[in-house]
């Protein structure tokens, strides 16, 4: 796989890249939101994805009245300075893509580690922080490896 090729990608179109059982690390700012392979990916992501969107949906909301509040503020003290600047940093927040999949790739790497352990880093775009460093601890606490019956699930919703 060309890694520096699929840095202009989106991350469903690099996920669909990795052979089935590839161990894939995911990650945005800090920590990694999912580690398992493709197979897990399928039944796991929906679920990460959806958190994400509501967490992103909250910050937002807060950031927005934030925006209002300075603006306020600014006009108050200057009736010339209408937040301009402001009201674009707005616009820009509400054209965010909430879909983790459809998020840019900006890197990939090889995560050697021990054991097991080891697999493909996929870094995406977003302020999102993960909780987990290693396959392990992701599996402990997401509740182990998915079934055939978990993944028929997902497909059908």
């Amino acid at each position: 796989m060309n890694k520096e090729k699929e840095r202009s990608m989106v991350l469903n179109a690099v996920m669909s890249k990795f052979d089935e059982d590839r161990t894939v690390f995911i990650g945005a700012s800090c920590g990694y939101l999912f580690i398992g392979t493709l197979k897990e990916y399928r039944v796991d992501f929906p679920k990460i994805e959806k958190e994400a969107d509501e967490e992103l949906k909250k910050t937002t909301i807060k950031i927005n009245e934030l925006i209002d509040e300075i603006n306020a503020e600014i006009s108050e003290e200057n009736e010339n300075t209408d937040g301009v600047k402001l009201n674009a940093i707005l616009k820009k927040l509400t054209e965010v893509k909430t879909k983790l999949r459809d998020r840019e790739v900006l890197e990939v790497y090889d995560k050697i580690l021990n054991g097991n352990e080891s697999g493909t880093a996929v870094i995406i775009r977003g302020s999102e922080r993960g909780r987990y460093w290693l396959k392990k601890e992701y599996e402990e606490k997401r509740g182990g490896i998915p079934d055939e019956e978990d993944e028929e699930e997902v497909k059908d919703e």
